[in-house]
């Protein structure tokens, strides 16, 4: 079993991401990088989604760039990923502190959706 938020856990779910028709169609014009980082933990992935597919996936080091940051504790990433907690509902609540255009995310909302149901619906230890 995968350990949650680690970069092998973020390289299945790319695996499956890459995989579902449903993701690659909502995000088929989408082209941007993000980092996922868990605050007081030293874990951090980077990824870019381009086109539909989620690729160039590495640990992310402090100091990286991207055109979207997502920063939150290990706790609220758990959450998200067991579904307790929307993606949405973290950041409009200061839970997830995001830099980048949250309403460029919206505008994506169907496919992140499908990234973030894939995420909570990976097998994965915590």
């Amino acid at each position: 079993m995968v350990k949650f938020f680690t970069l092998d856990f973020f390289k299945g779910l790319a695996n499956e991401l890459n995989k579902n028709p449903t993701f690659q169609s909502s995000m088929a014009d989408f082209k941007g990088s993000m980092i996922l980082r868990a605050v007081d933990r030293d874990l951090s992935v980077y990824f870019e989604i381009n086109n539909g597919k989620l690729e160039n996936l590495k640990a992310a080091k402090a100091g990286d760039k991207a055109d979207y940051i997502l920063e939150g504790s290990y706790d609220t990433w758990v959450r998200i990923g067991k579904a307790e907690l929307m993606a949405r509902e973290a950041i409009m609540s200061g839970a997830i502190k995001l830099e980048g255009s949250f309403m460029t995310l919206l505008s994506y909302a169907d496919g992140f959706g499908v990234l973030l149901g894939t995420m909570a619906q990976a097998p994965k230890e915590f």
